[in-house]
């Protein structure tokens, strides 16, 4: 299993942590359907946010997508600002099959981050998938996926994808390298596998008439490039513990 260590990691969003109380056992975790080249993971996290530990180590596994798992040393505090947007969602490009079926279905939205810090971000841009919101409100309507199983569809053979660990937390994520200011990221793809059928918004007057996908909660992290003077000052220091050591042995010897 491969890991990465990052020297600093901090979120750009924050993210609301939701209690409840189980009255009921919990469901029986459902193993990562997967491919040749992906796997399909719900979200089943602590709180309902991310993947559960699991399916984390699951995805890290060699033998099935082998993603890294991307664990802070420390969170820097950052004045990070990275803006997240869509882009259009086509029925005709974006739903899989077309027209929908009783499912399951696919649905891609398609997302890209713009660097509006006021600065350079040097270093490692992560984009979280922290939560699939499966009851919402859009344009007045409601749109309502409860009881349906949604699913995450990581392709690291399409995008980037990662595992970044805060805690007990294991969020997918996209990595891109450096943002300039204002830089825009490529664009990303979140394939959802929906088990049921796909909710069509119909708006009064045919305003707006489509297939709204399950909504996605996100959040962004950076990861610095080490600054080399620091780099310098870790190397030279620790010379200087191995000189010391070897003056206190021939001192005692």
């Amino acid at each position: 299993m491969r890991r990465e260590s990052c020297r600093a990691l901090a979120l750009a969003a924050a993210i609301a942590l939701v209690l409840g109380i189980a009255l009921n056992a919990p469901a029986a975790r459902a193993i990562p359907s997967c491919n040749a080249t992906a796997c399909t993971v719900e979200y089943d996290g602590a709180g309902g946010f991310g993947i559960s530990q699991a399916d984390a180590l699951f995805l890290a596994d060699m033998n099935n997508l082998g993603l890294d798992i991307v664990t802070p040393g420390s969170l820097a505090q950052l004045d990070v600002d990275l803006s997240i947007f869509s882009v259009d969602f086509n029925d005709n490009d974006d739903v899989e099959p077309f027209p929908p079926g009783t499912g399951p279905n696919v649905a891609t939205p398609h997302f890209k981050m713009q660097n509006v810090s006021g600065g350079d971000l040097l270093g490692q841009n992560w984009l979280l998938i922290t939560q699939i919101i499966d009851n919402f409100i859009f344009m007045g309507e409601s749109v309502d996926y409860r009881g349906t199983n949604i699913g995450l569809r990581i392709d690291p053979t399409v995008d980037p994808w990662a595992i970044v660990q805060f805690g007990n937390f294991f969020y997918p994520a996209v990595a891109f390298g450096s943002l300039a200011q204002n830089g825009v990221s490529p664009e990303f793809d979140v394939p959802l596998n929906v088990s049921g059928p796909l909710v069509e918004v119909v708006t009064t007057g045919n305003v707006f008439r489509g297939f709204v996908p399950p909504a996605i909660q996100m959040g962004s992290a950076f990861t610095p490039v080490p600054e080399p003077g620091a780099a310098i000052l870790l190397a030279s220091g620790l010379l200087g513990l191995a000189a010391f050591g070897r003056r206190l042995e021939r001192q005692t010897s």
